[in-house]
């Protein structure tokens, strides 16, 4: 029998949310500084109601903490090597060739339909505490990398140079 719970419903939108909002990004579009937040809140979001949707066995606070400060890591890394291209005039940033962001919460859609399908068919069995930490530590990473990844890339649009774009 199916356990369904609203929380999946909650996981499945959080998750769509995510690629729908980096998916402008990953096509080099250009977008407002604001929209870089949009992903990685939605991340976190997921990545909290994963760790609600796990056993009381998977809840390891310093499992989860250090996954999303690596992933805080990874992003901020990745951040400062991107390319970035800012328009003071219209008040717009361009990413060319970032699909990293896309790629990342892709596998955190896949690591959410994984935890979703341990859990709904279940019944109500414990299906692993590896497999639970694992999750958990996965989806904070990801977070954090998106998270990581967009403060930085909004700091460095604050003293990006003004680049005109010409539209061919």
């Amino acid at each position: 029998m199916f356990n369904f719970n609203i929380l999946h419903l909650l996981i499945a939108g959080g998750v769509f949310g995510a690629v729908a909002a980096l998916r402008r990004e990953a096509s080099g579009r250009s977008m407002t500084a604001g929209r870089l937040f949009i992903a990685p809140s939605l991340a976190l979001l997921t990545a909290l109601l994963l760790l609600a949707l796990a056993g009381p066995q998977a809840h390891t606070p310093a499992l989860w903490i250090g996954a999303l400060v690596a992933g805080l890591v990874a992003g901020t890394a990745r951040a400062i090597a991107m390319s970035l291209q800012v328009d003071r005039l219209w008040d717009r940033l361009r990413l060319p060739h970032a699909r990293d962001g896309l790629w990342a919460s892709c596998l955190l859609g896949v690591l959410a339909l994984a935890a979703v399908l341990g859990d709904v068919t279940s019944d109500g069995l414990a299906v692993g505490t590896v497999l639970d930490w694992a999750i958990a530590a996965a989806t904070a990473g990801c977070a954090g990398y998106l998270a990581g990844r967009a403060s930085t890339l909004w700091l460095r649009s604050l003293n990006a140079p003004h680049s005109t774009w010409r539209i061919l």
